[in-house]
C-alpha cells in the first residue's frame, strides 16, 4: 500500500510539472491583441540603371521591359494590410465609337516589368496586447523598432534567412521575400494549365505573417517577431486598371504580379498566479 500510495504521488507530481513548465502552464495568453502596419516600396538609383538588352526575359515579349518607379510598380496604392508588384503588363488601347458608343480595342502592348525583384519593402508595424496594456504591462505594446525579427524560409521553418535588429521598419527586398517563400519569377507557374508560362507572366499569392511573442523554450523573453511568407499553391494574380486618357480613349491595363497579403498575430503571455494556482490544484 505504501509503494502504491508513494508512486502514485510521484506521477501527480510529475504530471503536474509537466503541466506547469513544458506546456507552460503558469503563463496567461493575450486573447484580444491589436495590430497596426504600413508597408511601401523604397527605390534606389539602381532600380532605372537597368540594362534591358541585357535581361533575357526582356526578349521574350513583343514590346520587351520598362522600368517602374515606386508608384508605378503597386496597385493601387494606398491599401494597409497587403501589396502589389507587378511583373507582367498587357496594355489595351481602346477608342470610343461614337455612332454605336462601344469602346474597340485599337492596339496593345505587352511587357514585363524590369528587375522587380531589387525594390526594397518598408514596413512600419506594431501589436497592441489590449488586456496586459490596460494593467500598464511592459510587454504591453510594442512596434518594430523596439523588437529584433527573423525571416524563416518556408520550406525550412528553423532556417533563419534575415535578422533585423532594432531598426525603425523591417527593410526587405523582394528578392529576399521571394527567397523566403520558395518562389522564383523564372520558374513554371504552378497554375493547373498554365504550367508552360513563368510566374513572372502569370503572377503569384504570397501570404507574408508576422508573429510577436514574449516566449521561448525557457520561458519568458523580450518581445520579438518572426516573418513566414508562405505562397498558396495553384494560384495566379492579375488586376485591371482603367486609365482614362480622354473622353474618346483609354488604356485597360492588366498587371500581372506577386500579390502580398499581410497577416499578424500575437503570442504575448505574463505570468499568472492563478494560472499556476489552477494548473496545481
Amino acid at each position: 500500500m505504501g509503494i502504491t500510495y508513494y508512486s502514485l504521488c510521484l506521477l501527480i507530481c510529475i504530471y503536474c510539472g509537466a503541466a506547469v513548465f513544458l506546456h507552460r502552464g503558469y503563463l496567461e495568453w493575450e486573447n484580444s491583441p491589436l495590430f497596426t502596419l504600413r508597408a511601401n516600396f523604397k527605390e534606389s538609383p539602381s532600380n532605372h540603371d537597368v540594362d534591358l538588352a541585357a535581361l533575357d526575359y526582356c526578349k521574350q515579349v513583343k514590346d520587351g521591359c520598362r522600368v517602374f518607379d515606386k508608384y508605378e510598380i503597386d496597385y493601387p496604392p494606398g491599401k494597409e494590410d497587403s501589396l502589389f508588384i507587378s511583373t507582367y503588363v498587357e496594355d489595351d488601347y481602346q477608342e470610343m465609337n461614337k455612332e454605336t458608343t462601344k469602346w474597340t480595342k485599337v492596339s496593345k502592348e505587352a511587357y514585363y516589368v524590369a528587375e522587380p525583384q531589387t525594390y526594397t519593402l518598408k514596413l512600419f508595424h506594431s501589436y497592441l496586447a489590449t488586456t496586459f496594456h490596460k494593467d500598464n504591462h511592459k510587454d504591453g505594446s510594442s512596434q518594430g523598432s523596439d523588437m529584433v525579427g527573423y525571416l524563416h524560409v518556408a520550406d525550412d521553418p528553423n532556417q533563419i534567412l534575415e535578422v533585423w535588429n532594432k531598426e525603425r521598419s523591417i527593410g526587405l527586398s523582394v528578392e529576399s521575400l521571394l527567397r523566403s517563400a520558395g518562389v522564383s519569377l523564372d520558374e513554371p507557374s504552378n497554375v493547373t494549365g498554365r504550367e508552360t508560362e513563368s510566374v513572372r507572366m502569370r503572377g503569384a499569392f504570397i501570404y507574408f505573417t508576422i508573429t510577436y511573442s514574449n516566449t521561448n523554450e525557457k520561458g519568458l523573453v523580450s518581445p520579438y517577431y518572426s516573418v513566414h511568407a508562405v505562397r498558396v499553391p495553384d494560384v495566379d494574380y492579375k488586376i485591371n486598371e482603367l486609365i482614362t486618357q480622354d473622353s474618346g480613349s483609354r488604356v485597360i491595363r492588366r498587371r500581372y504580379g506577386i500579390y502580398i497579403k499581410f497577416v499578424q498575430r500575437a503570442e504575448i503571455a505574463r505570468f499568472s498566479f492563478p494560472a499556476l494556482l489552477f494548473q496545481l490544484i
